[in-house]
């Protein structure tokens, strides 16, 4: 009888694995199972461990956005930003292999051992304002909005590049996906309007 339980309730793991692509220890206690039963599973091949308490089913189908979600269940407090943030709002022609992820200062990275993390630090406003959520394979995952990573862009230039700030911010434009009053408050805000006003002045 005890073995048919701990078999359900195995399945109620791998069933979310297999419906989500990851699941970490906070997931089975949600369950109402213990967490080790993460790594008995990972140990009869059941379960792959991907990073320090996460694990995915091996026939989980990712999407493109899953690198994404394995960083956002790794560090739940972190917002995904810069070059990263700009490929999930369809804007400028970057495609990071990096996850880039803000972070605000004196909080620790656990390792993934199947995306690689570039981290930036950020403090205050910089950190806190322009965060949205959105939902990527069950998951929710924190990003700046728009208006916040164009800025951010300006801001730290010499780390990604100047031409990726201003082509983002002219793509943004063209594209009609900012509106440029809430950008100019958002930019005022994060102490970066007189950066950024001239570029966008003459953009219009």
């Amino acid at each position: 009888m005890h073995n048919l339980t701990v078999r359900h309730t195995w399945e109620d793991i791998l069933e979310l694995a297999k419906r989500q692509g990851v699941v970490t220890p906070a997931d089975v206690r949600a369950l109402g199972l213990a967490a080790e039963n993460l790594n008995k599973l990972a140990k009869l091949g059941r379960l792959e461990k991907i990073g320090r308490g996460l694990y995915r089913h091996p026939d989980f189908e990712a999407t493109e956005r899953h690198s994404l979600v394995e960083v956002a269940m790794a560090v739940p407090d972190g917002v995904i930003c810069l070059l990263s943030a700009l490929s999930i709002h369809e804007v400028g022609t970057q495609m990071p292999w990096d996850v880039w992820l803000a972070i605000s200062r004196g909080k620790r990275i656990p390792s993934t051992r199947q995306t690689r993390i570039r981290v930036v630090t950020m403090t205050g406003a910089n950190f806190d304002l322009g965060r949205e959520e959105h939902i990527f394979e069950g998951v929710r995952v924190k990003v700046y909005s728009l208006e916040k990573t164009i800025i951010d862009c300006f801001r730290l230039r010499r780390i990604v590049g100047h031409e990726i700030a201003v082509e983002a911010l002219r793509e943004a434009i063209n594209a009609q996906k900012i509106d440029v009053s809430k950008f100019l408050h958002l930019a005022g805000e994060l102490r970066s309007r007189r950066l950024i006003q001239p570029y966008l002045e003459a953009m219009l």
